[in-house]
C-alpha cells in the first residue's frame, strides 16, 4: 500500500557516506542521489552495504529528502526473476 503524496523507488546503493547518509543510484532514470535510512530500519539495526539493492521514497513536497525505507533480500526478487 503506497502512502498518499509519496513517490517510491528502486535502486542500487553505490556507496556508505558520512553521518549515516547513502549515494543511491535510481533504476528508472539512472541519476544519483544521496539518502539516509529510515527510523525504522535503524531501529531494527538493519545493515546497508554498497551494491544492495534498496527501495527509496521521498515526500512529493520536499524532493530533497530521501529516505530508504527497504532492502531487498537479493537482486533476483527486485527483478522479478527467480
Amino acid at each position: 500500500m503506497v502512502k498518499e503524496g509519496v513517490l517510491e523507488r528502486d535502486g542500487e546503493v553505490l556507496e556508505a557516506l558520512p553521518a549515516g547518509f547513502f549515494k543511491v543510484k535510481l533504476k528508472d532514470i539512472e541519476t544519483l542521489i544521496r539518502c539516509k535510512k529510515s527510523w525504522k530500519m535503524n531501529q531494527s539495526h538493519i545493515s546497508i552495504i554498497p551494491w544492495d539493492w534498496v527501495k527509496v521514497e521521498v515526500n512529493q513536497y520536499d524532493m530533497s529528502q530521501w529516505r530508504i525505507v527497504y532492502r531487498y533480500n537479493d537482486y533476483k526478487s527486485q527483478q522479478g526473476t527467480v
